[in-house]
């Protein structure tokens, strides 16, 4: 049961690997979304024009310790997030078209020590890149929905065409080594 509420509200999901079979000690976690200071988000939504531009900031740290074990485990992480996004939209009536795109950086590490002295450390860090295109035509609003709930015989036909690409390094040290790699 702790574990699914644990879900709801961690940053990841997910207690650390050494605290999720057997925890005899505390886990705490904090995680917060905020908008990015000095840049607006602003949304519009006029029927025949959409447009939507914002930026976030999502940020996350924990720490805990476990008892369990023959060995007690120290354990720490922290990641940080920045999202940035942009949509427009239009619509003539009987046609619709927009584009929508978003990028964000994140940044992850996270650490255990144990009482016997091992110990490992992962980071990561990640750049993602998402765009969407659509078009439509029937009775459309600017986002290519039914402009409206009454018209049965000319619905909006949608296509919309998505991609995105990530690339980003991991990285991982512990009582046997280092190593790194580059994702694309």
């Amino acid at each position: 049961v702790i574990t699914n509420t644990f879900k709801t509200y961690s940053y990841n999901g997910l207690l650390p690997t050494s605290f999720a079979s057997n925890l005899k000690g505390f886990f705490l976690e904090g995680k917060g979304t905020y908008p990015v200071p000095y840049v607006p988000q602003v949304g519009i939504d006029l029927i025949v024009l959409s447009a939507e531009v914002g930026a976030d900031i999502t940020g996350d740290y924990s720490i805990g310790m476990n008892f369990a074990g023959p060995a007690s485990v120290l354990y720490t992480g922290a990641a940080y997030k920045v999202h940035v996004w942009v949509s427009v939209g239009a619509s003539i009536g009987i046609a619709c078209a927009g584009a929508s795109g978003e990028i964000s950086v994140e940044a992850k590490s996270a650490g255990e020590l144990h009482s016997d002295g091992q110990f490992a450390i992962d980071g990561t860090v990640t750049l993602s890149l998402g765009a969407c295109a659509y078009c439509g035509a029937g009775c459309c609003d600017s986002d290519c929905d039914d402009c409206c709930d009454w018209c049965v015989i000319t619905h909006c036909f949608k296509d919309e065409w998505c991609g995105s690409k990530s690339v980003g390094a991991t990285a991982h040290m512990d009582n046997g080594g280092a190593s790194i790699n580059i994702n694309w």
